[in-house]
């Protein structure tokens, strides 16, 4: 029974889909009677797409259907996608986890099916899980809406479970390559369009005509999520049936995060290439050195072309562009506006990072100040922020979680960090080993990028880049479960080692110290 789908009973069927079908159209047809347009067509809108989706993909189950329809969404409409509210504060990845979790509470009604709880990354995540209900419940009454928005950074994490749950399977997985395969393609050409043709409507639902898109792209999710598109395209080498496709893709992706101004990314593809190097895949980097030859080319000719004497020259915009990427102090003499606008950038953040940090000692440390809470108002009245919006984040996930949960909730997610970090290190030396395929390490990569990105900007306090972290993490768990078992039978001693440097004494292989019970291995 455990196999069957969720509809195996044609009693079921009547009672769970034809009933509350029929009151929803009942609702629908109301609401078109008196000239409501906006969330019926919503409504029907997202029906088709799922029945699209669940006609041309068979074999999996619909939450599933559900679950990689919001990946693609993310991936691709960004900004715009996440805007898409029907009924506020419902937005596509509060639907979707209210359907997945319906679905699942129905298939353990009806089959006894639960989600894998086993594992101590699992239980770190209840546990992050739990301390947010308690923080919310807390801070509800007080700040309403507002501390449910906040406490976005910690609900989201659920979709740890959904992604093992529902895309680990062989099937599901599948249809997750198909998913991530359209993903990267369309992601490029929308952001190609964008760029050469602006005169089309690409903002969101803050747009002052009040018109909605699906594709609005936030530069900083954006670039976190061409930093991710490198792995995952570089991990599948037969990806697409034209492989000239594959490499275009990964040098457009690369010079994106290389040829901007934007410095999370570009932090990100570097530290996540570490995973590259521990898993002995060294024609990887050839990849970035071709982009950074070409980015700077491109880079020279533009300022040499576009700039004027009024941003400082030619050379100084050039100069500015790639020292803004390193200047974390906001120190470096800069000579063009763009200069000036990135140090005024790094200078608000240390500023902002400083206030949430007093703000909370002074407070409670240990507890923080809750969701809902709008972090110093004066600090928004200097910097003419929105007052209606408030200071929701501190552009480093890390000094939110602080501000927000104080020192309880940096230590559990401290711990989720190290095993985050530990785990992309053991899937890297799984793939040099054999033990696990190379595609299985692109998930981890996308998790490395999208948490180091956190630290510099709102990356997981939003559903664009949260979602897909928390499914990916999900996902490389679940598929990591055998190399794991491999490593169990076969300790780390058949680990081959890292070539010796030239003119250097060889060196100690990566297993050294990592295997239990065991001799030293042989060099």
């Amino acid at each position: 029974m455990a196999g069957q789908t969720l509809l195996w009973d044609s009693r079921i069927r009547t009672v769970a889909v034809m009933l509350p079908a029929l009151g929803v159209l009942m609702w629908m047809a109301s609401e078109l009677a008196t000239e409501e347009f906006l969330i019926p067509s919503a409504i029907l809108g997202l029906f088709c797409v799922l029945v699209m989706f669940t006609v041309f993909v068979k074999g999996i189950r619909f939450e599933t259907s559900v679950l990689c329809a919001l990946l693609v969404g993310y991936l691709v409409g960004n900004r715009g996608f996440a805007d898409l509210a029907p009924v506020k504060p419902l937005y596509p990845g509060e639907i979707g986890m209210v359907a997945i979790f319906i679905c699942l509470l129905v298939r353990f009604a009806i089959a006894r099916e639960l989600p894998d709880f086993s594992g101590w990354m699992a239980r770190v995540i209840f546990l992050y899980c739990a301390l947010g209900a308690v923080r919310l419940l807390t801070d509800y009454k007080e700040y309403k809406l507002d501390a449910v928005r906040d406490s976005a950074m910690v609900y989201y994490s659920v979709y740890y479970f959904f992604g093992r749950q529902l895309l680990a399977p062989p099937a599901a997985k599948r249809v997750l390559e198909g998913c991530l395969k359209f993903s990267f393609v369309a992601l490029a050409l929308l952001i190609v369009a964008q760029r050469f043709l602006p005169s089309l409507n690409w903002t969101g639902t803050g747009d002052t005509s009040g018109g909605y898109s699906l594709a609005f792209q936030k530069d900083d999710i954006m670039t976190t999520f061409a930093a991710a598109g490198v792995f995952i395209l570089y991990t599948r080498p037969k990806m697409y049936r034209w492989k000239w496709v594959r490499v275009v893709l990964i040098v457009f992706y690369l010079f994106l995060v290389v040829g901007g101004v934007g410095r999370a990314s570009l932090a990100a593809l570097v530290v996540s290439s570490v995973l590259m190097l521990i898993a002995n895949k060294p024609r990887f980097f050839l990849y970035p050195a071709l982009t950074v030859v070409l980015g700077l080319t491109v880079l020279a000719g533009y300022s040499a072309t576009f700039s004027s004497t009024s941003d400082g020259g030619s050379t100084a915009l050039l100069v500015d562009k790639v020292t803004s990427m390193v200047d974390f102090g906001s120190n470096a003499n800069y000579q063009s506006e763009l200069g000036a606008t990135k140090a005024g950038t790094n200078n608000y953040r240390r500023k902002l990072w400083d206030t949430f940090i007093d703000e909370t000692n002074a407070y409670d440390p240990w507890f923080g100040h809750g969701f809902g809470y709008n972090f110093v108002i004066s600090f928004s009245e200097i910097y003419r922020l929105s007052e209606a919006g408030g200071l929701r984040s501190a552009h480093n996930f890390y000094v939110t979680l602080f501000g927000r949960m104080g020192w309880i909730g940096i230590l559990v997610f401290a711990v989720l960090t190290v095993q985050i970090i530990t785990g992309g290190i053991r899937a890297a030396l799984a793939v040099r080993a054999g033990w696990q395929p190379l595609a299985d390490l692109g998930y981890w990569c996308t998790i490395w990028v999208i948490l180091i990105s956190s630290a510099v900007g709102v990356v997981l306090e939003g559903p664009m880049a949260a979602i897909v972290f928390w499914t990916f993490l999900g996902v490389a768990v679940e598929v990591s479960k055998a190399a794991a078992l491999a490593r169990r039978e076969h300790g780390w001693q058949s680990l081959p080692d890292f070539p010796p440097l030239p003119g250097l004494p060889e060196r100690r292989p990566v297993s050294y110290g990592l295997a239990r019970n065991t001799t030293t291995p042989s060099r």
